[in-house]
C-alpha cells in the first residue's frame, strides 16, 4: 500500500472515472546510453545498465530505482487538501467527520481551522482508492493514443467543452505534459523517460 499526490486535473479525472493511468518522470533521468530492465525477484524495482567500460562484454548498473506506484496489484491511497470536525452524537461519543478542500472548497471552518496539507493526511480520510493493474518505463514519445487517451485530464478552452482544440490526444498530451513538467530536460520533445502505470478505482479495503 503506497500513497499517491494526484495533481488537482488528476483528482478531478481520476474521481469522475475519466483516468486510468498515472504518468511521472522518471528522477534522476537515466543514462543516455542505458537501457532500463525491472528486476525479477523485485518487480517494483528497476536499474540503469549499461556496457561496463572495464570489462569488455559485460554490463554494469549505473543507477536504479523504485516504482513510485509498486508494481501490479499495490493498492494506492489518495492524499488531497483536507479538514476535519466532530459531529456530536451525544455527550458521550462524537464521530470525527472528514472534509475535502476539491468538494468543500468555500466549507467555513470553525474559527482557528485552516485546510491542511496532503502530507499530513491519514488513511481514515481518504476517499479514492486505486488498485495497479501495470506499471511500466518507457520514453514519453513511445507513448500509444491509446495510452495518453488514458491519461484522460487535458486542459480545454474556458466554459467551452464541445470545443476539442487539438488534433489528437496526442496533441493533448503534448501541452498537459509540458505544462505540468516546465523544466527545460523534462520537455516532451526531449523524450524523457517515465513512469506509466494503470490504474483502476476500487473501495476502500477493509483492513484499513
Amino acid at each position: 500500500m503506497k500513497p499517491l499526490h494526484p495533481t488537482p486535473s488528476e483528482l478531478d479525472a481520476l474521481l469522475e472515472g475519466k483516468c486510468s493511468a498515472i504518468v511521472r518522470p522518471i528522477k534522476p533521468q537515466p543514462t543516455e546510453k542505458g537501457r532500463i530492465a525491472f528486476l525479477v525477484d523485485q518487480p517494483s524495482r528497476f536499474v540503469d545498465i549499461r556496457e561496463s567500460q572495464d570489462f569488455h562484454g559485460k554490463s554494469e548498473i549505473v543507477n536504479q530505482w523504485n516504482s513510485p506506484f509498486g508494481s501490479a496489484g499495490t493498492i494506492l491511497w489518495c492524499k488531497e487538501t483536507w479538514q476535519y470536525d466532530f459531529k456530536i452524537e451525544d455527550e458521550s461519543d462524537s464521530e470525527k467527520i472528514f472534509f475535502h478542500k476539491h468538494s468543500w472548497p468555500n466549507y467555513p471552518m470553525n474559527s482557528g481551522q485552516y485546510w491542511l496539507s496532503p502530507a499530513v493526511m491519514p488513511k481514515a480520510a481518504c476517499r479514492l482508492w486505486l488498485e495497479v493493474v501495470d506499471v511500466k518505463v518507457c520514453r514519453v514519445q513511445e507513448l500509444t493514443n491509446e495510452e495518453t487517451i488514458g491519461f484522460g485530464h487535458y486542459p480545454m478552452p474556458h466554459r467551452c467543452e464541445q470545443s476539442w482544440p487539438f488534433d489528437s490526444h496526442r496533441d493533448a498530451f503534448r501541452v498537459l505534459w509540458n505544462r505540468e513538467y516546465g523544466p527545460r530536460q523534462l520537455q516532451l520533445d526531449k523524450n524523457p523517460w517515465i513512469w506509466y502505470a494503470t490504474v483502476k478505482r476500487i473501495d476502500k479495503p477493509d483492513n484499513v
